[in-house]
């Protein structure tokens, strides 16, 4: 049937409409953000090393400089400390504890993934989760001392990563987000899954591997925080045993606005998403989401994510996790674009 005769498919109105959608979002985004070009950061795609790595090409850092999380420079491991206390007074009381717990705001991330845990998959479709699971057990596989076959997923999401794992370890997964284990249950009914604060960790049990990715640490908003879950990261790790954890993007990696698009249609829905970060303030970054639903049978619905998010130097970062024992390699590349992924293992 020629095309100007072909009848309309189902649903076309209804995602031409989320896409003239999309362009107000991504109008109103440039207004509200500075519209300079980002720059990539000098020497993005290598790594930093204090341990071990693999498939990455190192380069030993200054031990005498760090970066602090306004980006400017500190010259001792006591000033990195000290920015890490100052970076928690910025935070205002019980500012954090909402944050992870989704208590009192709609827009806070537990809630705001409970409500929208249906489309995050879909939305994260693009995202190699099975390439990302496969570089990092090679990593672990590198940095474990001994044999081993427990790992604990922190963090674990809708458990694609978990669903990976499971190849090589047997898995315990824990997020914050009822919503999200759901997902997580359903789809990889061979692991196990409890809900927990990162920072109030206690599974009387250590593991042989400990991830926590997709840059959830940066929920943790306050070096006070980090050190708390990092505590509880080292707690349940056994001597020897490997861990790889991903950062929010590095304060060096956002001197700039950073945006994103992602979209997703089948034949029910039509998602958009705009997201925008922005460089960080008192040590935080303020993240926008921008959603625009549109499925069968229902008008579009739009939402608005607000999050701020601790922006972690990495030297900082080395650090507290030398501070209790954990050992790292920095892999600068990430699993995800701008983050890095710390890896390494426990060394007492």
């Amino acid at each position: 049937m020629p095309a100007d005769r072909r009848p309309p498919r189902r649903g076309d109105g209804r995602r031409k409409r989320a896409w003239r959608g999309l362009g107000l979002l991504l109008h109103d985004a440039g207004r509200r953000h500075d519209r300079a070009p980002r720059a990539r950061p000098p020497g993005h795609g290598g790594s930093l090393q204090r341990g071990r790595g693999v498939g990455v090409t190192p380069h030993r850092r200054p031990r005498a400089v760090g970066i602090r999380n306004g980006g400017g420079p500190s010259s001792t491991r006591g000033d990195a400390r000290a920015q890490r206390g100052a970076a928690a007074v910025t935070t205002p009381p019980g500012g954090e504890s909402q944050a992870l717990r989704g208590l009192g705001d709609p827009s806070c991330p537990s809630q705001s993934y409970e409500l929208l845990a249906h489309h995050y998959d879909a939305i994260h479709r693009s995202k190699t989760y099975r390439r990302e699971a496969d570089r990092v057990l090679a990593h672990l596989d590198h940095q474990l001392e001994g044999p081993g076959d427990q790992l604990l997923g922190v963090a674990c999401g809708s458990g694609r990563h978990i669903a990976e794992f499971t190849h090589r370890y047997a898995c315990l997964g824990v997020d914050a987000n009822a919503g999200m284990l759901r997902l997580a249950r359903d789809r990889v009914p061979q692991a196990r899954f409890v809900q927990a604060d990162m920072r109030e960790l206690c599974l009387a049990k250590r593991f042989d591997a400990l991830t926590c990715l997709f840059g959830s640490i940066g929920y943790l908003r306050t070096w006070a925080n980090l050190a708390q879950a990092v505590e509880r990261f080292a707690d349940h790790l056994r001597e020897g045993g490997a861990f790889a954890i991903e950062s929010w993007i590095p304060p060096e990696r956002l001197r700039k606005p950073l945006r994103k698009v992602r979209s997703y249609e089948d034949g029910d829905r039509a998602i958009a998403r705009v997201g925008v970060a922005s460089p960080p303030v008192d040590g935080c970054s303020e993240l926008t989401l921008e959603w625009l639903i549109a499925e069968e049978g229902e008008e579009i619905s739009r939402h608005t994510e607000h999050q701020r998010l601790g922006v972690f130097g990495v030297d900082e970062t080395l650090d507290l996790l030398a501070e209790h024992g954990l050992e790292a390699t920095v892999d600068e590349q990430g699993l995800t674009e701008d983050r890095v992924l710390f890896v390494g293992n426990r060394v007492g």
